[in-house]
């Protein structure tokens, strides 16, 4: 059997679809392994099986319902230790009992310790009405430690040896309980913030999380660079399962609205340098816009929101609101630019679409004269240009920004078959890329592929 990769990319703000796409490659390819290239425990990727069964996915692949497929957490990934064990716990209660026998860890995994993710979400609530959008889960927190921590960050490998778990995580608890008591002197009136002080401050929270930590670490099973050499040279198919969307990505992002780990094809591809099998890039979109949390979002529409309420996506204390919007032109094409070598696209939440009589295409937007963006008519932005350097500037400007809309008269409305038809095509005409997956429902079965 012939070796080959599919690269999965989410092309907007998040929540794209894509443990559902993942689930569906895995399935219709039969690969035997998901690779987890970018993020951590922040992702939350839902995969409902034909049988009703359902699972919110953060580090375990989103192909795992599917017997003995393999999930590979590589060297860029982020590892929450306790985290990892409670949803092997939910898998286990939906009837999967190995998952961990199944799942194998770099050792140059970082690893996310309750220390950063009290420092993450008291940060953020001290931002008051200016928040990031974070996910309150301590992976920004964790990244930004790493980059001037170097060795003495928490890597996975370093769970094998408890006499330096012990010492780095005193280490990383200490530097974290000094922050943690400025930002709660910043506010003292301010309950959660004294909460979240006292979780910290407790002195036996180190050995509490060191013992923690060496019990799951019986579970876990390290591998190095010679493990991943010959997990790639296996015949068949595997899935890179990207977290987050392309326009949070640090760079080419709205600052600072953004994530703090790749979200382009950058990690998989030096993963794949020396990989000989045929390589697929596909990114994921929904049929329209939604973003969860703070930052701009041309499209936003208050009524599209109460008209089509996502399922799996609410109001939290991190993220507050998910937003819905209509596809956006513009801003797709800037994710297809920065998305170099990109294949192909799977569109998903068709169905949902279906149900809204009347639907806008958003073409452009009305913004101030600016360098940062390509205008056609009436100026009329029609394309963000790649500009990095200038990401504060952008974000200012897409925050001004007003859409311009294109009313869709002419789609066909006989059936659900009959639409995702009309709305593909005309998708696939205005961004000039092929759509190879079609979801229109949660399973693998409403899913249509010309893969």
């Amino acid at each position: 059997m012939d070796r080959k990769a599919f690269v999965l990319l989410g092309l907007g703000f998040g929540d794209e679809g894509k443990g559902s796409v993942t689930d569906y490659i895995v399935r219709s390819q039969q690969a035997h392994t998901v690779v987890r290239f970018n993020g951590g425990p922040q992702a939350a990727h839902h995969v409902t099986t034909p049988e009703q069964q359902l699972h919110c996915f953060a580090q375990f692949g989103s192909g795992s319902f599917v017997s003995g497929v393999k999930t590979y957490l590589s060297r860029f990934m982020l590892i929450d230790p306790i985290g990892m064990e409670l949803e092997a716990e939910h898998l286990k209660s939906k009837g999967i009992k190995n998952i961990f026998q199944r799942t194998f860890i770099n050792r140059e995994c970082l690893v996310v310790t309750p220390f950063q993710k009290i420092i993450n979400r008291m940060l953020e609530l001290s931002r008051k009405s200016h928040r990031h959008g974070s996910c309150g889960m301590g992976v920004g927190q964790t990244i930004t430690d790493a980059n001037y921590l170097k060795d003495r960050a928490l890597f996975a490998s370093d769970i094998e040896d408890r006499t330096l778990l012990r010492k780095k995580l005193d280490f990383i608890w200490r530097l974290k309980l000094d922050l943690a008591e400025q930002l709660s002197a910043t506010e003292p009136e301010n309950e959660t913030l004294a909460g979240y002080f006292y979780q910290i401050s407790q002195k036996d929270l180190v050995e509490k999380i060191v013992d923690r930590y060496v019990s799951i670490s019986n579970r876990m099973q390290l591998v190095d660079e010679k493990f991943q050499k010959t997990l790639f040279e296996a015949s068949g198919a595997i899935v890179f399962e990207g977290a987050q969307g392309l326009l949070l990505d640090p760079e080419y992002g709205f600052q600072p609205h953004v994530t703090k780990t790749r979200t382009t094809f950058h990690n998989a591809d030096l993963l794949l340098e020396n990989y000989s099998g045929e390589v697929k890039r596909m990114g994921v979109l929904r049929s329209y816009h939604t973003r969860h949390g703070a930052g701009p979002f041309v499209t936003e529409d208050l009524e599209l929101t109460d008209k089509i309420p996502d399922e799996h996506n609410s109001r939290n204390d991190w993220q507050q609101d998910f937003r819905v919007g209509w596809f956006d032109l513009v801003a797709a094409r800037y994710s297809l630019t920065i998305a170099k070598g990109l294949d192909s696209i799977a569109l998903t939440n068709l169905d949902r679409l279906f149900s809204v009589d009347e639907i806008k295409l958003c073409t452009g937007y009305k913004v101030a004269p600016s360098d940062l963006f390509l205008f056609g008519d009436g100026l009329v932005a029609t394309e963000i240009k790649i500009t990095s350097p200038y990401q504060t500037r952008l974000t200012q400007l897409l925050f001004e920004a007003k859409p311009v809309y294109e009313n869709i008269k002419d789609l066909e409305r006989k059936n659900l078959l009959s639409f995702i038809h009309d709305y593909v095509h005309l998708i696939k005409n205005r961004l000039k890329v092929p759509i190879e997956v079609v979801s229109f429902g949660k399973t693998f079965e409403e899913k249509l592929s010309s893969l």
